[in-house]
């Protein structure tokens, strides 16, 4: 495994053209409390499918924009 320190936006970029694998927190793909489901709801979560988890974080990199990650200066 190789890893390389990149903005985010180069790194998906990278990882998207190389067909690389795209590790991601799952907490960073929840919705921030007070948005969403309703955090009483008594209804048990399960566990999602890997097919689920690949289709959640294409739908969330489809609704980035450049502004999303600000502006980085070297």
């Amino acid at each position: 495994m190789l890893s390389i320190d990149a903005r985010p936006s180069d790194s998906i970029a990278i990882a998207l053209r190389t067909k690389a694998p795209i590790f991601v927190n799952e907490k960073l793909l929840q919705p921030p409390p007070g948005e969403g489901e309703s955090e009483t709801e008594e209804t048990p979560r399960r566990e999602l499918t890997d097919e689920e988890k690949a289709e959640q974080l294409r739908r969330f990199l489809e609704r980035l924009n450049p502004e999303d990650f600000g502006k980085f200066q070297l």
